[in-house]
C-alpha cells in the first residue's frame, strides 16, 4: 500500500490533461504544462483566441502562442518507461480481476464495469454488450472530452454573466445613490418651501392680529373718553342739583342741552373671526393618498340613516322626513285651496249675477241728459236655492 501511493502520482503524471490518456509526442507551453501534440492542436484550432493570437492553457488559463511549443523529450522518455512498467493503469495489482486474478481486457456496457476474460465468458454477462478495454476507454474518453468542453463553455458563459452582473452592480448603486441625493434636494427644497410658507402664513397672521388690536385699542379708546366726558356731566348735573334755585337755575338751559347733545357712540363693528387660515401646500393631495372606496353595511347602519342606492353616501331620515313633510304640507295647502274654491263656485256665480242686475242701462235723454232705462229690483232676483231672499226697505 506504500509503494502505491507514488506509482498512482506517477501514473497521473504520465496523463494529457486533454485527452486524459498517456503522453504522445509532449509538448511544453509557456506556462509549463505538457499535453499531447495532436490534442494542443486540435485544442487551438477549435477555440477562438484573443485578437493578438493568444490561447488559454486548458489548466491554468495562462496565454501562450501556438508557435511557442517545445517538444519535451524527457517527458516523453518517462511516459514510455511507465507505459512498459505497467503502471498507467493505476496502482499495483489494479489491471488484474479481484475475482479470478486474470488480466482485464474487455468492459461490460451493461454493468459499467472492466472484466477478465473469465468473467466475459461466465454467466453474470452472457448477452452483455461488451467490448475491448482499450476501445471503451477512448469511446468514453471522447465522450468525457465532449462533456469537458461543454463544461468550460459553460463556465465561460457563467464567468462573462458573472462579469455582467458586476458591472450592473456598480451601475446600479449609482443609480440608486444619485436618486438618493436626488430625493434628499427634493424634500430639502420642499421644506425650505414649507419653511418659507410658514413663515409668511405667521406673518399674516400678526399683521391681522395688530390690525384688530389697533381698531380695538381704538374703540377702547374712543370709549374710555366718552365714559370721561359722561363722567365729567353727570357730576355737572349732580352738583346742579344740588344748588339753591337761584344758582340751579342759571344756565341750567345750557347744560340741558348739553346733555341732551351728549350721543351714543356707535362702535364700529370688529369681527372676531380669523382671516388667516392654515393652508399647508399639497396637503389635499396628501390626503387623497388615504382615500378608500367603500361601501356602507346596511345591516349595520343606524336606524336613522338612509343609505342610497349605490352604498356610497348616507343621509339622515331626520331631515328627509322634515323635508317629505314640508313638500306633503305644501301639496295639502294646494288641494285645499283647490277644494275651498270648488266649494265656493255657487257663491261666486251668484255675486256675479248680482252685479250685472245692480248696473243700470245708461242712456241719453232728448234733452242730453243722462237717464236710466231700468232699476235694480232687488225682489225680482232669483237668489239660488236655499238663499233667504233680502228685501229692501222703501224707506231707506
Amino acid at each position: 500500500m506504500a509503494s502505491g501511493a507514488p506509482a498512482e502520482r506517477l501514473r497521473e503524471e504520465a496523463r494529457c490533461a486533454v485527452c486524459l490518456d498517456f503522453l504522445q509526442e509532449p509538448v511544453s507551453v509557456l506556462c509549463g504544462h505538457s499535453f499531447c501534440r495532436r490534442c494542443i492542436s486540435e485544442f487551438c484550432a477549435r477555440t477562438a483566441g484573443a485578437p493578438d493570437g493568444l490561447f488559454a492553457c486548458p489548466q491554468c488559463r495562462s496565454p501562450f502562442a501556438p508557435d511557442s511549443f517545445r517538444p519535451n523529450r524527457q517527458l516523453a522518455s518517462l511516459v514510455e518507461s511507465v507505459r512498459r512498467l505497467a503502471l498507467g493503469a493505476g496502482p499495483a495489482g489494479a489491471r488484474l480481476c479481484a475475482r479470478h486474478g486474470e488480466e482485464l481486457s474487455a468492459f461490460c456496457e451493461d454493468d459499467g464495469a472492466a472484466l477478465c476474460w473469465v468473467c466475459d465468458a461466465g454467466p453474470e454477462h452472457r448477452g452483455h454488450g461488451t467490448a475491448p478495454l482499450q476501445e471503451a476507454a477512448r469511446g468514453y474518453q471522447a465522450k468525457l472530452q465532449m462533456a469537458l468542453e461543454l463544461m468550460r463553455k459553460e463556465m465561460e458563459e457563467v464567468l462573462s454573466q458573472e462579469t455582467n452582473v458586476g458591472k450592473k452592480t456598480v451601475i446600479w448603486k449609482e443609480k440608486v445613490e444619485t436618486q438618493r441625493q436626488r430625493f434628499r434636494l427634493e424634500f430639502e427644497k420642499y421644506r425650505g418651501f414649507l419653511a418659507q410658507e410658514e413663515q409668511l402664513q405667521l406673518r399674516r397672521l400678526e399683521e391681522e392680529e395688530r390690525a384688530t388690536l389697533h381698531r380695538l385699542r381704538e374703540s377702547r379708546g374712543r370709549l374710555a373718553q366718552q365714559g370721561r366726558a359722561l363722567k365729567e356731566l353727570a357730576e355737572e348735573l349732580e352738583e346742579r342739583c344740588q344748588r339753591p334755585a337761584v344758582a340751579l337755575l342759571e344756565g341750567v338751559r345750557e347744560v340741558l342741552r348739553r346733555s341732551k347733545d351728549v350721543m351714543h357712540l356707535d362702535l364700529e363693528t370688529i369681527p372676531m373671526e380669523l382671516k388667516t387660515m392654515c393652508r399647508i401646500p399639497g396637503m389635499r393631495e396628501m390626503l387623497r393618498k388615504f382615500q378608500v372606496d367603500i361601501k356602507l353595511d346596511p345591516s349595520t347602519a343606524h336606524p336613522s340613516l338612509l343609505l342610497t342606492a349605490d352604498l356610497r353616501s348616507v343621509q339622515d331620515t331626520e331631515l328627509w322626513r322634515d323635508r317629505q313633510s314640508q313638500e306633503i304640507g305644501h301639496s295639502v295647502d294646494i288641494l285645499t285651496m283647490l277644494l275651498m274654491l270648488l266649494l265656493n263656485i255657487p257663491k261666486i256665480l251668484f255675486l256675479s249675477t248680482l252685479s250685472l242686475a245692480m248696473v243700470p242701462a245708461v242712456g241719453w235723454s232728448p234733452r242730453g241728459r243722462l237717464h236710466s232705462e231700468q232699476h235694480f229690483d232687488p225682489i225680482a232676483v232669483e237668489l239660488p236655492t236655499g238663499t233667504k231672499r233680502k228685501t229692501q226697505n222703501p224707506c231707506m
